[in-house]
């Protein structure tokens, strides 16, 4: 129906600097910035607390720039709450692409030189990066995204990637918001980024990556009384190193690097009354902990054997051979003609 939906729209200028216009840049090199910008702001936006639907839309604008055209298609209800629209704004802000972003992600690795994980916590809901002058002090939203790798290293690689790939042909980034509006966007208020910013945002793509290694978050759970067939362990009853499946066929698990922790099987295992074999089967109470890093990437899970419950060696059934039957004929005829 007629005004049910309501569209806004912020257009960003994607531009690259100093381009020879008898050179250029190949398109299709330039193809996997917009691709990345595109990633930027989608992941920025969801973390300044916008889930809906945003169109992005680019088309080409001036000399070496590209128009970057946010669509937010919203609810008039939604709309009315300006969660939508001030998401996606507090998004360009936090990036630095327009007037009043000045506390966004380039100032504040600017200030610190790249070095995120220089802040303190406030305790009210804000941050503060570097001290003294260089001192920054942002909202929770502006601090999730800069301490976010994969917002660290798609920023990296838009703000500066022209600059480093295409040496001597872009001079520099220029990324700022604009007035549909307007015809002229020689005021527009935004981010410039050159070779002189190449050291602070590679620094920060790589604090970003290893603070995110460092910071694990562990859920774990019991499988209980599940069974096990032994692949590769120690013969001595170490605690540690030993590998397992569970299942069969296409759904096969296989658990690595476990630790047995039933202190009566380990001394089983040291003194030789078991013996792991491939075709063997133990039944135990298996505990997995699952690691996260803060920004969703999967660790390697643990695997802890709590107690086992039962232990089913394989047991090999001796196939006869020629010489055996031969032999145990022998015996027969041997026994006939005794009782003969």
């Amino acid at each position: 129906m007629f005004g049910r939906f309501v569209v806004e729209r912020r257009e960003v200028v994607y531009r690259l600097g100093g381009v020879d216009p008898d050179e250029g840049v190949d398109v299709y090199d330039l193809i996997k910035y917009l691709n990345k910008f595109d990633d930027l702001v989608r992941l920025t936006v969801r973390e300044a607390g916008y889930d809906g639907e945003l169109k992005i839309r680019v088309r080409p604008f001036k000399e070496g720039s590209f128009i970057t055209e946010f669509i937010v298609e919203s609810g008039i209800v939604d709309l009315l709450t300006s969660q939508n629209v001030d998401a996606v704004l507090n998004a360009i802000e936090i990036l630095g692409f327009c007037y009043g972003g000045a506390k966004g992600i380039p100032w504040i690795v600017r200030k610190v030189r790249g070095a995120i994980d220089r802040f303190v916590d406030n305790g009210d809901g804000s941050y503060t990066y570097g001290k003294g002058d260089n001192a920054v002090t942002v909202d929770e939203a502006t601090h999730r995204a800069v301490q976010n790798p994969t917002i660290a290293e798609l920023y990296r690689d838009v703000a500066v990637g022209p600059v480093a790939e295409f040496n001597g042909t872009v001079q520099q980034v220029n990324i700022y918001m604009r007035n549909p509006k307007e015809e002229d966007d020689g005021l527009a208020e935004g981010s410039s980024f050159s070779r002189d910013d190449a050291s602070d945002l590679n620094a920060y793509a790589r604090t970003a990556s290893s603070a995110d290694e460092l910071e694990v978050s562990e859920t774990s759970y019991i499988n209980r009384g599940i069974w096990l067939r032994p692949l590769a362990g120690s013969y001595g009853g170490a605690e540690k190193g030993y590998t397992f499946q569970f299942g069969s066929g296409s759904d096969v698990l296989t658990y690595k690097s476990v630790r047995i922790e039933d202190k009566s099987f380990l001394d089983d295992l040291a003194d030789g009354t078991v013996r792991f074999n491939a075709g063997d089967l133990i039944q135990v109470d298996l505990e997995v902990t699952e690691r996260r890093t803060r920004s969703g990437k999967m660790k390697n899970p643990r695997y802890r054997i709590l107690s086992v419950a039962d232990y089913r060696p394989l047991r090999v059934s001796k196939q006869e051979t020629f010489a055996d039957f031969l032999d145990k004929s022998e015996e027969v005829r041997s026994s006939k003609e005794s009782e003969e």
